[in-house]
């Protein structure tokens, strides 16, 4: 039988935990990656809406640049390009060609694409919205931003699209 001294049993008591000292740190991990399981729910939301407004904002400058350009269509050359949002389909919009008049015909408007978001989002519309690009320039005329809201999950998040006057595109 091996007996251990007094001074041995002081030392290695030393070198333990307690049932207590343990559970509080268990504790403390749990609180810990509670908490980080909840945020990461909500940043997966806020990165796919962010996503779609970035799609947004590409498709607010591509007409920038088109108008910049005088792009033609069909040969016929462009006054204007618009990014339009109706209040019936807020979860798409559409890039619009302006034709120029020619003589005594009006102002035709061509739409080149419709482009739909993603599940998870849709516009705050309670009106047919438009930017508009003029050409040759590329200044802007129309709405000053567009709203995009997530459609799952609470609360709701949002995302805003600037254009100023210059033509300058950020996501808020």
């Amino acid at each position: 039988m091996l007996v251990l001294s007094e001074k041995n049993k002081k030392k290695s008591s030393l070198f333990g935990f307690t049932l207590i000292e343990m559970m509080i740190v268990i504790a403390i991990m749990t609180i810990i990656t509670g908490t980080v399981i909840g945020f990461n729910r909500n940043s997966d939301r806020k990165l796919a809406l962010y996503r779609e407004a970035r799609k947004v904002a590409y498709s607010l400058r591509q007409a920038q640049a088109l108008a910049m350009q005088a792009k033609t269509v069909g040969g016929k050359s462009t006054c204007a390009w618009e990014v339009k949002v109706k209040t019936t389909a807020s979860t798409s919009y559409e890039l619009i060609a302006t034709i120029c008049k020619e003589g005594p015909t009006p102002e035709t408007t061509t739409i080149q694409e419709t482009i739909n978001l993603g599940t998870i989002a849709r516009f705050r519309v309670t009106s047919d919205t438009s930017i508009v690009f003029d050409s040759p320039l590329g200044s802007k005329s129309g709405s000053d931003f567009f709203i995009i809201e997530s459609t799952k999950g609470t609360p709701t998040i949002s995302n805003t699209i600037n254009v100023n006057t210059v033509g300058d595109v950020s996501i808020q």
